[in-house]
C-alpha cells in the first residue's frame, strides 16, 4: 500500500531533483501532457502533484487517441511529455505530419527502454 507520506516525499524528491535543471535552463513553469492514469504512481506523482506544485499547467486528455493527443501537443503548446511505452508505439502515418510542434524541453519515459529509432 503506498500512504499519502510516500507520495507527498516522493513529489518532493521529484521537484528538488529537477529544480536544479530547470534554474539552469530558465524554466520556471511549463505545460505538460497529462495523459497517464493518476491511479499509477507515475501518473500520481510526476503529472497529479509534482507539475502542480510547481505550478506547471496539465493538459488531462480523456483517453489516449492519437490524432487528439497530437492536437493537444499543437493547440496548448506542451514542452514536457511524460509517457509510458505504449504511447510510444504510435501509429506510423503521416498525420504527424499535419501538425505544428512546440519544441519540448523534455519527454521522459518510465517504462520499457526505448529502442534506438525512438530517440
Amino acid at each position: 500500500m503506498i500512504s499519502h507520506q510516500n507520495v507527498i516525499a516522493n513529489t518532493m524528491q521529484l521537484c528538488i531533483f529537477e529544480n536544479f535543471a530547470r534554474k539552469q535552463y530558465g524554466v520556471d513553469t511549463q505545460v505538460e501532457m497529462g495523459l497517464l492514469p493518476f491511479s499509477h504512481i507515475y501518473g500520481l506523482v510526476v503529472v497529479a502533484h509534482a507539475a502542480t506544485w510547481r505550478g506547471d499547467e496539465v493538459i488531462v486528455l480523456p483517453k489516449f487517441e492519437f490524432t487528439d493527443y497530437l492536437r493537444s501537443i499543437e493547440r496548448f503548446k506542451v514542452n514536457q511529455l511524460p509517457i509510458v511505452r505504449l504511447s510510444l508505439a504510435c501509429p506510423e502515418s503521416t498525420v504527424a505530419n499535419m501538425y505544428r510542434f512546440p519544441p519540448l524541453s523534455s519527454a521522459c519515459s518510465a517504462a520499457k527502454t526505448t529502442s534506438r529509432s525512438t530517440t
